[in-house]
C-alpha cells in the first residue's frame, strides 16, 4: 500500500498519467508544467480511466504525486489578491529545472480556453526584440460579435479616453518580479 492506495491501483494510475504527458497536445500545450486545476481534472481523468476507486479525488492523488516527490510545486513570489493563489505543479522524477516565460505561459493557458499569448511575450519568443518583458500576457479570446466594426463604431456613444482607467487585465501572479496578467481580445482584432 503506497498512501493508503493498493501499490497496484497507485501504479496503473503513475502509468497512465505518465502516457498521457509523453507529448504536448492543443489541451496540454506544456506536459512538465501544469496548472493545479486543470492537473486535478487530468488525475480524475486518469482515476476514471484506470477505475480506481470514487474516493481518490483529484486534490488527494495530487497530495499523493506531492508527497512522492512526483510533483512539486513551483514557489512563486507573491501572488495576485484573490480567494485561492494560482499554483503550477512540475512533473517529472528529480529536481525542478528553470521555467521560461513562454513554458509558464504555456502552463497558465492550459486553464482557460481559446487563448493566445500576445504582447511583449510573443515578440520575445519570436526573437524580434531584445528589449526585456516587463510583463506577460495570456489572453482568452471573446465570442465574436454579431454586428460589424463599422456597425459597432456608429452604435457606440463617444467616450472620454482621459476617464478611462488604464488596465492590464487581471493579474494572475509574479515569478521572478514579473507580473503575468489574463485578458480578453476581441478575436477578430488578433491577426494570426
Amino acid at each position: 500500500m503506497i498512501n493508503n492506495i493498493p501499490s497496484d491501483t497507485w501504479t496503473r494510475i503513475v502509468a497512465e498519467l505518465n502516457d498521457r504527458l509523453k507529448d504536448p497536445s492543443e489541451t496540454l500545450p506544456n506536459v512538465q508544467w501544469l496548472p493545479e486545476t486543470r492537473l486535478i481534472k487530468l488525475l480524475v481523468d486518469v482515476r476514471n480511466t484506470v477505475q480506481a476507486p470514487k474516493t481518490l479525488t483529484g486534490t488527494k492523488l495530487l497530495g499523493f504525486l506531492a508527497a512522492s516527490k512526483l510533483a512539486r510545486k513551483l514557489p512563486f513570489e507573491d501572488f495576485s489578491e484573490g480567494e485561492k493563489p494560482y499554483a503550477i505543479y512540475f512533473l517529472e522524477f528529480g529536481g525542478s529545472p528553470l521555467i521560461s516565460p513562454i513554458e509558464l505561459l504555456q502552463a497558465t493557458q492550459s486553464s482557460y480556453e481559446r487563448t493566445v499569448i500576445c504582447y511583449f511575450t510573443a515578440l520575445a519568443r519570436h526573437e524580434l526584440t531584445t528589449q526585456e518583458t516587463p510583463h506577460h500576457h495570456v489572453a482568452t479570446l471573446k465570442a465574436p460579435p454579431k454586428q460589424t466594426q463599422f456597425e459597432r463604431v456608429a452604435d457606440s456613444e463617444p467616450t472620454n479616453d482621459s476617464e478611462r482607467k488604464p488596465s492590464l487585465g487581471t493579474l494572475l501572479f509574479r515569478y521572478q518580479g514579473v507580473p503575468y496578467y489574463v485578458t480578453q481580445r476581441d478575436p477578430t482584432l488578433t491577426p494570426g
